[in-house]
């Protein structure tokens, strides 16, 4: 079994094993290769996060057992696409890309984490959840939360202590956190919890921080600048978009391709020389290897597929069936 630096990758990484035998046998056949992949990452948690997106649209795509999918199937180096997936005889490359949380969602779910862990090691006999429902914070809340932070802590101990001491079995009791911006936390007494047992987190539900929605497609447009150096001039070719936060939406696939198109209009040589081409020029023969974009978005809503009407190789139907489905 691989083991990713992160426990909680490689805990997810086996169960994908377990629940899907096709992926399982994916994994077997290119044990070596993705262990490669994984040491180059580094013992970096973001750059093992990358690795495992790879392996995952292989599971999603295998979900049906149809498709042959060859891992690394041109070598390890930067220049080569991920993934050859061969569907009754047609073939795509595939290029996987993750669009990483912003420094301020990453700040807030470390804060998170460090909360839930201190009050997880007090014994009682509660369970609790954590909740925001804040919508659109900037990242000025992150920034609130690290000023506060040991006051918070401080607070929360104190509000588990006493609703531990106060509270009896039954409706559940709301403590909003000073000086956390409407962070709540909602206790729940369970009588037959032993109290000497560490209490339990039920999760919650955090705000996404934006630190520019206006800029999200600039994220999107890097990444297909990016994609163009790693696909195969030969082939039909697919970038795979992950999404691994709630900061970006699928919808900013459409604005990175219309502000991109802007600047082939206007002959904005600046701008794609700021992305490593030489010229516009550059820019529009280097695209037309581009097939499509299918962006996987965070969890429990459809894939979103765009066809690159300049493509050189059209990713056929049956292929572009593969790339259509729902995140469970």
């Amino acid at each position: 079994m691989i083991r990713f630096t992160d426990d909680f990758y490689t805990r997810r990484f086996a169960a994908w094993c377990d629940a899907h035998p096709s992926f399982a046998k994916f994994v077997n056949h290119n044990v070596n290769k993705i262990e490669r992949k994984d040491r180059r990452a580094a013992r970096n948690q973001e750059d093992e996060a990358d690795v495992l997106a790879e392996v995952e649209l292989a599971k999603l795509l295998l979900d049906d057992d149809q498709p042959h999918i060859e891992y690394e199937p041109f070598g390890t180096a930067d220049a080569n696409p991920d993934l050859l997936v061969t569907l009754r005889g047609e073939s795509c490359c595939v290029e996987v890309k993750r669009i990483r949380p912003s420094e301020a969602n990453t700040q807030q779910s470390t804060f998170l984490t460090e909360l839930v862990e201190c009050l997880c090691a007090i014994p009682s006999n509660l369970t609790f959840s954590i909740d925001n429902f804040q919508i659109d914070v900037d990242s000025t809340y992150a920034s609130l939360l690290s000023k506060n932070k040991a006051q918070i802590l401080d607070d929360c101990r104190a509000a588990l202590h006493n609703h531990n001491r106060v509270m009896k079995s039954g409706d559940p009791s709301t403590f909003v956190v000073p000086n956390a911006s409407g962070l709540e936390m909602t206790f729940y007494k369970v009588s037959d919890n032993d109290p000497a047992l560490p209490t339990s987190y039920l999760g919650g539900a955090d705000p996404v921080i934006f630190r520019n929605r206006q800029d999200e497609w600039k994220k999107y447009a890097d990444k297909l600048c990016e994609s163009l150096r790693q696909l195969r001039p030969d082939s039909a070719n697919v970038l795979a978009i992950r999404l691994t936060s709630g900061t970006h939406r699928p919808s900013g696939l459409s604005e990175a391709v219309r502000s991109i198109d802007r600047f082939v209009r206007d002959g904005d040589d600046g701008f794609f020389q700021q992305k490593k081409f030489a010229s516009v020029d550059d820019f529009r023969h280097q695209i037309t290897k581009l097939s499509a974009v299918c962006v996987i978005p965070h969890t429990l809503t459809e894939t979103t597929l765009w066809k690159n009407p300049t493509a050189t190789h059209v990713l056929s139907d049956s292929l572009a069936s593969l790339f259509k489905f729902t995140l469970q």
